[in-house]
């Protein structure tokens, strides 16, 4: 520990299960919970933590989860999670290259690819279900 007239410098703190290590704080063995004193909300800089909401407050930026290279996003459960969705007007004006909805209208998910929205199945030709009879009787009888 460090300390002066104006300052005190620890390299860790411990304060019954908390630590605090530079720019880590941390419970041992145990949840740490973030509470308001009261009914108000935990805000940390321009994101609000109530409840199970997690809301940006900066409606000029988004919101952004980024990657350290050290891991990756899990989803666990068995219930779904929602993508965001609406009809061709409602797209983004300027989407950011790989932005995927659901578009409502067209019935399918959608990606940007920098030029245009594409379904995420893919692009290309589609096969009637004639043509795929007729293709699959052809190998039926080459194959046996």
């Amino acid at each position: 520990m460090d300390i002066t007239t104006s300052r005190v410098i620890l390299s860790v703190l411990y304060f019954y299960i908390i630590q605090m290590d530079g720019s880590t704080t941390q419970a041992i063995n145990a949840d740490l919970t973030f509470s308001p004193n009261g009914t108000g909300l935990n805000i940390v800089e321009q994101v609000t933590f109530d409840g199970e909401n997690l809301q940006n407050d900066n409606t000029s930026t988004p919101l952004t989860f980024a990657g350290t290279n050290q891991g990756y996003l899990k989803l666990v459960g068995t219930n779904g999670f929602i993508i965001p969705y609406g009809n061709d007007s409602t797209r983004p004006a300027t989407p950011e290259v790989g932005d995927t909805r659901y578009n409502t209208q067209q019935g399918y998910i959608e990606v940007w690819d920098g030029t245009q929205y594409n379904s995420a199945a893919g692009v290309g030709e589609s096969v009637t279900a004639e043509f795929m009879k007729e293709e699959t009787d052809l190998w039926s009888l080459i194959l046996g």
